[in-house]
């Protein structure tokens, strides 16, 4: 963890160390969506205006080769949701079970932040292969994030979290999202898939194994995007179809300019150039457990509370702002901690102790006798 003394040289034993945060100021409020293509000149038809001050890529993250000029967007009349339908074939680099769909690839998603000439970039990290008969969450819910400051001071924060589960059959997805979510109430993405569940839009591939067919809901808000993506496949040459999908919720802050923290200046020195940031990358990553019962079983992952991690982590590296600070050119990382040292208290006399447990212990027995009587 990023207060963990482990990372601190020779700490104090009972000294409570806590990264400094630092007030920031939201620069860009509103975002541009841009669906799979990361290139508006080549796929106009993937580019979703709103009014915003940046540009939001959301991209899979898989072995597929998708028909970037057969995909299809559509903006629905309220404005906020979008539903984007991509063919798609997988690469045969795959083992042979995976060639013939009984495994199959499971979904990530990558967000990229454009403001400014400034690039940012994160993704959720992919597991083991699935088989084509697995049921509900098949991999432990993840967030990641990452944090990129830039020369102009600008910090770019992006936190993913992300759920995926499985469906064996197509007649199943209703139950088996609503299992998922622990809601009796539909979910707004869950109900608008359905519809692609059961019109064909999902069902509409070829006997190939290779074939798929992914359809992506998307409802965004400002810099917070919802996306619920699955993906459809055959068990073997003209098999039964099954279905990978996954949810994520995506949060992005923009900060405006903020100076490097005088202490890290001090330590870097003063005339070494600002280092560049990669373009992508994974600061934290973390998996979310099941919860445990009273008798230590473990029972369902608790989803609906989860998904409001993005935000929190989001929130939390802004308001890291040039504190925990990666050199990249250096392979160094700068963190400057606010500090407590713990005050003993006052110890009880062992004599002031017993007397005070036999007065109670007195008054308590004369209590009881008086009610008897």
């Amino acid at each position: 963890m990023i207060n963990s003394t482990k990372n601190i040289q020779s700490p104090v034993p009972g000294r409570v160390y806590t990264p400094r945060k630092i007030p920031y100021k939201v620069a860009c409020t509103s975002f541009n969506l841009v669906m799979l293509s990361r290139s508006l000149g080549l796929y106009p038809n993937l580019y979703s205006p709103n009014n915003g001050c940046a540009n939001l890529t959301i991209a899979p993250s898989d072995p597929v080769f998708i028909n970037y000029t057969a995909a299809v967007i559509t903006r629905r009349a309220n404005a906020d949701s979008v539903k984007v339908v991509t063919p798609g074939t997988y690469d045969t680099i795959s083992s042979p079970e995976s060639n013939l769909g009984f495994f199959t690839f499971p979904l990530a998603i990558i967000a990229r932040v454009d403001y400014q000439n400034n690039k940012c970039v994160t993704g959720s990290t992919t597991r083991n292969d699935l088989a084509h008969n697995a049921t509900g969450i098949t991999v432990t819910p993840q967030t990641t994030a990452t944090k990129c400051v830039f020369p102009s001071g600008h910090v770019t924060t992006i936190s993913i979290t992300s759920v995926r589960y499985s469906v064996p059959d197509f007649k199943s997805f209703g139950n088996i999202s609503a299992s998922v979510f622990q809601s009796s109430i539909p979910n707004p993405l869950v109900s608008a898939m359905q519809d692609s569940v059961t019109d064909g839009t999902l069902s509409n591939l070829t006997i190939d194994t290779l074939d798929t067919k992914s359809v992506m809901e998307i409802r965004f808000s400002g810099t917070k995007v919802d996306l619920l993506m699955c993906s459809s496949r055959r068990a073997g040459i003209g098999g039964n179809l099954y279905l990978s999908c996954i949810y994520s919720i995506v949060t992005t802050i923009i900060s405006e300019p903020q100076p490097m923290l005088p202490e890290i200046v001090g330590l870097r020195g003063d005339n070494k150039p600002f280092p560049v940031p990669p373009i992508s990358s994974v600061m934290i990553a973390f998996d979310h457990l099941p919860v445990i019962g009273a008798n230590g079983s473990s029972s369902a992952f608790a989803v609906r509370p989860l998904l409001t991690e993005s935000a929190s982590v989001a929130q939390y590296l802004a308001a890291l702002g040039q504190n925990f600070f990666i050199d990249w050119d250096d392979g160094a990382l700068y963190t400057i901690f606010d500090t407590a040292d713990m005050q003993k208290g006052y110890e009880i006399p062992a004599g002031l102790f017993g007397a005070v447990v036999g007065i109670m212990t007195f008054c308590l027995i004369f209590r009881i006798g008086a009610e008897i009587r």
